[in-house]
């Protein structure tokens, strides 16, 4: 008859809860690494409403005396802008 040791069932069950935790640790820490580096990340995006600085002046456009347009001068951030009319 062979006698199994009882010890053997105890040691085997603490092996197992000290892979258990230590599983359980390892994926902690990553979920934690992953929402700092997330937040890292996500902090320097812009925002999805669009930047509303105020109105945008047209460009300004210098002529001649005969009515040429000689040069025109631009904002250097927001480009040409000519407002057009809308139609009534």
């Amino acid at each position: 008859m062979i006698v199994a040791d009882p010890g053997s069932s105890c040691r085997r069950k603490q092996a197992l809860f000290a892979v258990r935790q230590a599983l359980l640790t390892t994926a902690a820490a990553v979920a934690v690494v992953t929402l700092v580096i997330g937040t890292l990340f996500i902090v320097d995006l812009a925002g999805m409403d669009p930047p509303t600085s105020g109105p945008i002046a047209p460009s300004t456009l210098i002529y001649d005396r005969k009515g040429r347009l000689l040069y025109e001068i631009m904002d250097p951030h927001s480009g040409k802008h000519q407002p057009l009319p809308l139609p009534e």
